[in-house]
């Protein structure tokens, strides 16, 4: 069995907000934000943190059933999040800058080019993704199917800290 991701420490999350308004005064973030903890591992999560942080991955792939279950609406251009490390410490902002919702089998490679190096090419996404939504869905009491519907977000890295 995986291991669940601690959950963020409010106060923490909130302080990190707040630098992260007071770094990017020109920006204009408002009020709200989400936290994400992103890879179904500490190391997975790690690894991906990195590759947002150094620009090589710009997007996600969240299922909107999770989303639903967890009480979180569907990304829209402007949405804020930041990025929790497996331990619930806030690492990263990042900003969605496009969102669409498509079932699994419509994802292509102009899609996945978005995601980390190791899975950009549709195959490694596929052989990556299919498991871990397996996994997801079957937790929630649905099954996947290649109609399952995917959200793909794009996003942009807008601050981090170590």
């Amino acid at each position: 069995m995986t291991a669940a991701p601690t959950p963020p420490d409010a106060k923490a999350v909130a302080e990190f907000w707040a630098m992260c308004k007071r770094a990017l005064p020109h920006m204009a973030l408002g009020e709200a934000y989400r936290t994400r903890c992103i890879g179904g591992t500490p190391q997975m999560n790690a690894v991906i943190l990195t590759y947002i942080a150094a620009g090589q991955k710009v997007g996600t792939f969240p299922l909107p059933q999770q989303l639903a279950a967890q009480g979180e609406p569907l990304p829209r251009p402007g949405d804020c999040t930041i990025q929790l490390a497996f331990d619930g410490t806030p690492k990263l902002l990042v900003r969605t800058v496009s969102a669409e919702v498509l079932p699994f089998k419509a994802i292509t490679a102009a899609h996945t080019a978005i995601d980390g190096p190791p899975v950009r090419e549709l195959d490694a996404w596929r052989k990556v993704h299919i498991p871990y939504y397996t996994q997801i869905l079957k937790g929630l009491g649905l099954a996947f199917s290649d109609d399952t519907p995917v959200c793909v977000e794009r996003f942009e890295y807008l601050y981090g800290q170590s």
